[in-house]
């Protein structure tokens, strides 16, 4: 979702989440040896959240500024919801009948559907009515009521989006929402751009996606920090490493809402039109694309642990996940390189 606000509560977010993802980010260059290679380091919004580019290599300064181009232009012109001009809004402005979008808009969607099929609809891009209707972490916060709830449920189902000769269409009432896809894709989005740059490497972090493309500064893996779900953003669980991919988490400490002593996070279930309620408080998806990582980082947390693991191997995914025990499952790809480091959670059985 792409939301309003005010410019002190922005600035305020950019430098938080900038010192997030530098603490988060183990690249590790004070522990390289040799010449230094030439780096470059931006970060500012885009699409709603904090960005992070890393770059490495020459011309990192115009990568950067050709990176941020880019996320303006996806958000304006095919994922926003709220702004016209894009394909989503216009989408669902259309609902009950069709538009032409796109060829990228048609295969995010395509995507969407593959994930939404495989997990039995704990993802589902057709929740626009019922985020709006909470809208956690935007202007207008609220607990609806269960008439209201039940209201837009009837409106929920990734089953009614057609996807016809370069043309898309969701039934009438229904509104797409791609705000658990779309870091995902500006990550693929960029890595097809670094894939045609000078660069030999590059950190991307958009919002809780993260990319990690070509080769770390004085070789060997990229290390990633896990955050503490009950901590403060710079605090870490522990840390793996990856050659390179992408990397998505989803966490019931993201956007929240507290009324009468009760906290909801931001992350609904379509069954319910609530929060989701699995027993899990953080998940971290590592998965080929980084549509597929957000994406499966979301259903993972609505499934829970056990009825995750299908899923992931369907997507060939590897995953962390945080219970609310503090008890930390790690798949059978990232278990040799996960290194649990806070002594307040424990490595549990994958049995």
């Amino acid at each position: 979702m792409h939301r309003t606000y005010s410019k002190k509560t922005l600035w305020r977010a950019l430098l938080l989440g900038a010192l997030a993802v530098a603490l988060l980010l183990l690249i590790g260059l004070d522990f390289w040896s040799g010449q230094r290679e030439a780096s470059f380091e931006k970060s500012s919004l885009a699409m709603g959240t904090v960005v992070t580019a890393q770059l490495y290599g020459p011309d990192g300064e115009e990568a950067a500024g050709a990176i941020f181009d880019a996320l303006q232009a996806l958000e304006q012109e095919r994922l926003s919801w709220r702004l016209s001009s894009s394909d989503i809004a216009r989408i669902n402005a259309a609902a009950g009948g069709s538009v032409p979008v796109a060829p990228q808009t048609i295969g995010y969607l395509q995507q969407a559907a593959a994930v939404s099929q495989k997990s039995g609809g704990a993802f589902d891009c057709t929740l626009g009515a019922l985020t709006q209707l909470w809208d956690i972490g935007g202007e207008n916060a609220r607990v609806p009521s269960q008439a209201e709830i039940d209201a837009a449920l009837q409106t929920v189902g990734y089953q009614s989006v057609s996807l016809q000769g370069g043309q898309a269409a969701v039934a009438k009432g229904q509104a797409l929402d791609l705000g658990a896809i779309g870091k995902g894709i500006a990550c693929d989005e960029i890595a097809a751009m670094l894939e045609q740059s000078r660069l030999s490497g590059a950190v991307i972090s958009v919002g809780g996606s993260i990319l990690l493309w070509g080769q770390r500064p004085g070789g060997g893996d990229w290390k990633i920090g896990v955050r503490d779900p009950r901590g403060e953003a710079s605090e870490q669980l522990g840390s793996f490493s990856l050659p390179g991919g992408y990397v998505s988490t989803s966490g019931n400490y993201e956007r929240t809402l507290t009324v009468n002593g009760q906290t909801y996070h931001h992350i609904l279930d379509p069954k319910t039109g609530y929060p989701a309620d699995s027993g899990l408080i953080s998940v971290t998806v590592m998965a080929p694309t980084g549509l597929l990582s957000d994406a499966l980082s979301t259903a993972c947390f609505v499934l829970g642990y056990q009825d995750s693991l299908p899923l992931l191997k369907e997507f060939h995914a590897e995953a962390i996940f945080v219970t609310q025990e503090r008890a930390v499952f790690v798949t059978e790809g990232l278990r040799q390189s996960f290194t649990l480091t806070n002594g307040d959670y424990h490595l549990a059985s994958a049995g």
